[in-house]
């Protein structure tokens, strides 16, 4: 009589999350990271989010938006969720700034839907080799330039991005080298529906240096008759819809 060996093999399914550890990513992953550039982090997977600074808890609830960061926030920066840490993502902050320049030649860096600003990109030795780009909707795009312009003779040029929707809200402008690893500061771009907005002026808001506010009513270009208070550590009278906080210190709200 024959006997019959049967082999059996059992896989066994083990969720994702316990098989993986969250990872910490920046959009754009910028190789330096200037004092006043726009960081965004992403910590993978799915579920609440905890962020660390350094092993110290940073109150936020999904992705960690930075709209200027300071050297002050060098460091190590890790993600926990799902029961698992994610590896440190060290970030050094400089200093220095880049060589180039972008800024807003017309518009703010809060808009209305539909709106849109007109952007200067300015680099002393010339253009040539330089062009722009988009992290908009989760993705990088490049932004189209006339190759006229982009020369060694120009110093300057302007242009205007396509308008944002909700998906692509915010949205960060950066210019770089084709070859050298330079490029501009960062600009964020929000859309809004609200009819007052409080902004800054282009300028990233730096430790010990002076900020310029503005706030803006839509429909009507001047604050006139409603008493406007910025919420400080101690309220902060406009007699218009301008002002400026002198020096700012790293505790300022």
């Amino acid at each position: 009589m024959k006997k019959l060996l049967c082999i059996f093999t059992v896989f066994f399914a083990v969720p994702k999350s316990s098989q993986e550890k969250p990872e910490v990513t920046m959009h754009p992953e910028f190789k330096q990271v200037y004092s006043g550039d726009t960081v965004l982090l992403k910590c993978s997977g799915a579920g609440s989010v905890e962020w660390l600074l350094n092993g110290t808890r940073i109150p936020s609830s999904g992705h960690l938006y930075i709209p200027a960061i300071s050297t002050n926030e060098s460091g190590s920066y890790s993600c926990k969720r799902a029961g698992g840490e994610s590896e440190p993502k060290i970030i050094t902050v400089l200093e220095g700034l880049p060589i180039a320049t972008l800024s807003i030649k017309s518009g703010q860096p809060v808009i209305a839907k539909g709106d849109s600003v007109v952007m200067e990109l300015h680099v002393h030795s010339g253009l040539e080799g330089w062009y722009c780009k988009v992290y908009k909707g989760g993705r990088v795009r490049r932004i189209n330039m006339l190759k006229n312009l982009m020369t060694r003779s120009n110093s300057y040029v302007q242009f205007q991005p396509k308008a944002l929707n909700d998906t692509e809200n915010p949205a960060l402008y950066w210019c770089e080298h084709k070859t050298d690893n330079e490029r501009s500061n960062p600009i964020s771009i929000r859309i809004t529906d609200l009819m007052v907005m409080l902004e800054s002026f282009p300028d990233p808001a730096i430790e010990g240096k002076e900020l310029k506010l503005k706030c803006y009513v839509w429909g009507d270009p001047v604050i006139r008759k409603t008493p406007v208070e910025l919420r400080t550590k101690s309220p902060l009278k406009l007699r218009n819809s301008r002002s400026k906080v002198p020096y700012l210190r790293q505790s300022s709200p």
